[in-house]
C-alpha cells in the first residue's frame, strides 16, 4: 500500500488536494492570496448577502488599521502585526469594533499565528471568528473548515473530525476533496467503515463530474480496504491505479492481490507486465517474478530473469540465489548451463542442499567421480531435506565407477530409511548380481 498514511499538515491536505492550508478561509498573507481578506471585507460593504443575517458595517477606518497590520505582515513583522491588532481588541469607546469588525481582526491574528506556526493560537483566533454573532455565513463556514485542516496540522484528528463534521452540517453541497479529507481523519482514529464511506463518496461525486480519480485517494482507498480485508475491493482500486497511475509498486501488489484471489496464471501475467517495462528494480522483485514463472512451470524464463538480474547486479551469488538458478536451468533442461550456479551454491551454502542438487546433475550427465565428490559434500555439510536420496546419488556414483565395495555400503546406510528402502534393496541386489557375473567372467 506499506502505505503510511500519517503524515505532516501539508502532506495530509496535499494528499487530498486541497489548496494550502487556511486558503479557503479569507486569509491574508502572499503564499495564500495576500489581498484575500480586505478584499472579503470590502466585498462585503459591496455585495448584499444571500443569507438572514444582517452583518455590521466595517467601518473605513477599521479597515486602514487592517491594512496596516496587513502590511506590517508582508514586510515579516509579526512583532508589528501584532501589537497593531492588540490595539485594535483592546480599543474602547468610539474606537470599540463591532461583531463583523472583530472577525476580520481575528482572521488577521490566525494569518499571524500561521505564518509564525504558533498553530494552536490560530486555532483559538478562528474560534474567536466564529464565535461573533452576525458575521457572514460563508465566512464561518470557510473558517471552521480551516479550523479542521489545522486540526489535521497538530494531528489532532478527534477534533479535525468533529469540526469537520460541523462544516458538513452547514456547507452547501461539499465538493469530494472534503470527503477525502473526512476520510483522512476517520482513517487516523481507526474508524475503517467511517472513512470508507467517506472516500467511497469522494470518489463518487468526483465521477459525477466527469474527472479522473486523484492518486492519492485512490492510495487512501486501497489501504483502508486492507484494512478491513476486503480483497476484490482491493484488486478493483489498484487496477485503476495500474491504469491511470502505472507504477511498478502497483503492478507488484496488484499481482500479490491476484494471488491472494488464487488467480495464478493471472499473477504472474501482471508481474510480467511489471518486468517488461522495466519496473522490477530490486533484488526480491526479480526473485518474486522468478519464482511465478517457475510456479507455472516456466522455469526457462525464470533462470531468465534471475540470469539478467545477475548481469545487472540487482540479484546477489548468494548460496540461495545460485541455488535458485541452478534449479531452474535444471528444470528447464539446460542441465549444462545449471553446472556453474549450483558448484557456487554448494561452495557457499553452509548446509548440503545445494551439492546435493548439483550430485544429481553430475549423475545424468554420466559425471560420476564429481557426482560422488558433490554427493560426499553434501551428506558432510548435513541438513539436508532428504539425505537418503543423496544417499543413493552416492551410491549409484560409486557403482557406475566400479567401485562396488563403497557402493555396497553406501546402499546399506539407505536401508535404514523407509523411503529409499525398497531402492536401496534393488541396488544391492543388482549390484551383487554384477558382482557374480564378473566373477564369472574371471573364472572363465
Amino acid at each position: 500500500m506499506s502505505m503510511k498514511l500519517k503524515t505532516t499538515a501539508f502532506t495530509l491536505v496535499a494528499a487530498t488536494g486541497l489548496t494550502a492550508v487556511l486558503a479557503v478561509a479569507p486569509v491574508v498573507g502572499k503564499a495564500l492570496g495576500v489581498n484575500a481578506g480586505l478584499a472579503f471585507a470590502q466585498e462585503q460593504q459591496q455585495k448584499k448577502q444571500q443569507e438572514t443575517r444582517k452583518t455590521p458595517a466595517l467601518r473605513n477606518k477599521v479597515y486602514e488599521k487592517l491594512q496596516a497590520v496587513q502590511q506590517a505582515a508582508e514586510a515579516q513583522d509579526m512583532k508589528l502585526a501584532k501589537e497593531l491588532l492588540e490595539e485594535m481588541r483592546t480599543a474602547g469607546g468610539k474606537n470599540e469594533l463591532n461583531s463583523y469588525e472583530l472577525a476580520n481582526m481575528w482572521n488577521m491574528f490566525a494569518f499571524v499565528y500561521y505564518s509564525e506556526e504558533n498553530y494552536p493560537k490560530a486555532i483559538e483566533a478562528y474560534r474567536n471568528l466564529i464565535a461573533q454573532p452576525d458575521i457572514p455565513l460563508q465566512l464561518e463556514i470557510n473558517t471552521k473548515y480551516s479550523i479542521a485542516q489545522l486540526y489535521f496540522v497538530t494531528e489532532d484528528y478527534r477534533n479535525a473530525v468533529k469540526t469537520l463534521k460541523e462544516w458538513f452540517e452547514v456547507a452547501d453541497n461539499p465538493n469530494a476533496d472534503a470527503h477525502m479529507l473526512m476520510a483522512q481523519g476517520y482513517y487516523q482514529l481507526k474508524e475503517w467503515d467511517n472513512a470508507i464511506k467517506e472516500v467511497e463518496k469522494g470518489l463518487a461525486k468526483n465521477a459525477e463530474k466527469g474527472r479522473l480519480p486523484k492518486e492519492p485517494w485512490l492510495l487512501l482507498a486501497r489501504v483502508l480496504y486492507f484494512e478491513k480485508g476486503d480483497i476484490p475491493a482491493m484488486v478493483d482500486v489498484l487496477e485503476t491505479l495500474v491504469k491511470l497511475y502505472p507504477k511498478g509498486e502497483y503492478w507488484i501488489q496488484l499481482s500479490m492481490m491476484y494471488g491472494e484471489q488464487k488467480k495464478d496464471l493471472l499473477q504472474m501475467v501482471t508481474m510480467e507486465t511489471a518486468y517488461v517495462q522495466g519496473m522490477l528494480t530490486r533484488e526480491s522483485e526479480l526473485l518474486q517474478m522468478a519464482g511465478l514463472y517457475a510456479g507455472n512451470d516456466v522455469p526457462y524464463k525464470a533462470a531468465k530473469v534471475l540470469q539478467k538480474g545477475v548481469k545487472d547486479g540487482i540479484v546477489k551469488e548468494t548460496s540461495k540465489n545460485m541455488e535458485y538458478l541452478g534449479n531452474f536451468l535444471a528444470s528447464a533442461q539446460e542441465i549444462k548451463k545449471s553446472v556453474e550456479p549450483l558448484k557456487k551454491a554448494a561452495d557457499l551454502s553452509k548446509n548440503g542442499e545445494a551439492a546435493s542438487r548439483l550430485a544429481n546433475v553430475y549423475i545424468s550427465l554420466d559425471r560420476f567421480k564429481e557426482a560422488e565428490e558433490a554427493a560426499k559434500l553434501a551428506l558432510k555439510k548435513g541438513d539436508l531435506r532428504s539425505e537418503e536420496n543423496t544417499l543413493l546419488v552416492l551410491g549409484q556414483a560409486q557403482f557406475y565407477q566400479e567401485d562396488y565395495q563403497d557402493a555396497k555400503k553406501t546402499f546399506s546406510r539407505a536401508l535404514k530409511f523407509k523411503k529409499t528402502e525398497k531402492f536401496a534393496r534393488q541396488w544391492i541386489k543388482y549390484l551383487n548380481s554384477e558382482l557374480k557375473r564378473i566373477e564369472s567372467l574371471s573364472q572363465e
